[in-house]
């Protein structure tokens, strides 16, 4: 009986937010062209000829084909997709023995096999946004950013940020346009559908402190990461990729704070804005090794008392 609760909010969470990144997606076709919106075809058509392919018994990475286009580079060929995603989804899914048992999440494992063929070249820069509808008929726009994002984003002014996080008028990743949209859409899933609450928030609360002791800033500063850049968009895609994260609410935390210490160093004075994806991955390396860190100190610790 739980087993099929757990399917049915499953399906519940999967309908939400298949809606949200339809919606969310056509804020992005608006502002960064065509070739976003083909981009989009050719990630969904090579989902559905893996999943022709797969296990038909099995759930499948739906989330992968999805959310991967938001991570995708206007600078980069649509032809190198395909080859992207099936490789990260044989790497992620098809190592492990299907979607279910799975340990790290495909859509890092694409981004990071992008960033591996292409972060020693200029494609993976962030780009500079049209005005909203006038991109619908351009089949690219999008310029790169004329300098690196992590100088731009600290010249704009408190009251400004939250406005420009919404209208998406900076330059950013594609899907991370509009970080204020994302932020709300991940807290509001995340507490309708009881996912991940703990991880999520503790993320929000952690990326505060450590852009406080790395920026030596206000507190206001520490509201940049979290309105512009990948980490909104990298906190939805956490909570669409249940599995591959911790369950209990310790492990959770200790995720959380790895995650937001690595996302700050790739952040900082960084000139690529994909880098910061590496801190998920080495959230999800290190969390093992440091719970069984964790596990050993305390029953050595249980041992000593009772001798």
């Amino acid at each position: 009986m739980n087993k099929d609760n757990e399917t049915s909010k499953e399906k519940k969470f999967n309908r939400f937010l298949y809606l949200f990144v339809f919606l969310y997606y056509i804020l992005i076709w608006g502002s960064f062209g065509l070739k976003f919106a083909y981009a989009v075809a050719i990630s969904s058509i090579t989902g559905l000829i893996i999943k022709f392919f797969s296990n038909k018994e099995k759930a499948f990475a739906w989330q992968l084909f999805l959310l991967y286009p938001m991570f995708y580079s206007l600078s980069l060929s649509l032809w190198i997709i395909p080859l992207i995603l099936t490789l990260a989804y044989l790497i992620s899914c098809g190592a492990f023995g299907g979607y279910e048992k799975r340990y790290f999440c495909p859509v890092i494992i694409a981004v990071v096999i992008s960033i591996c063929g292409y972060g020693y070249t200029a494609s993976l820069n962030a780009s500079r946004p049209m005005l909203f509808g006038k991109a619908f008929n351009v089949y690219t726009s999008g310029i790169p950013a004329f300098k690196p994002i992590w100088k731009i984003y600290p010249t704009i002014e408190v009251n400004e940020s939250f406005k420009a996080s919404f209208n998406g008028k900076i330059p950013s990743v594609l899907g991370a346009s509009r970080g204020g949209i994302l932020l709300l859409a991940s807290l509001v899933f995340s507490i309708m559908f009881k996912r991940k609450r703990v991880w999520l928030f503790s993320s929000i609360i952690f990326i505060m402190v450590f852009t406080a002791l790395f920026s030596k800033m206000p507190l206001i500063k520490c509201y940049y990461p979290l309105l512009f850049g990948t980490f909104p968009l990298l906190l939805l895609t956490s909570l669409s990729d249940d599995i591959s994260l911790p369950q209990k609410t310790f492990e959770q935390i200790i995720a959380s704070f790895l995650f937001s210490l690595f996302l700050v160093l790739f952040t900082f004075r960084t000139d690529s804005p994909f880098l910061p994806v590496y801190s998920y991955l080495i959230m999800q390396i290190l969390t093992p090794l440091l719970l069984d860190f964790f596990a050993l100190f305390s029953k050595q610790g249980v041992l000593n008392e009772k001798k």
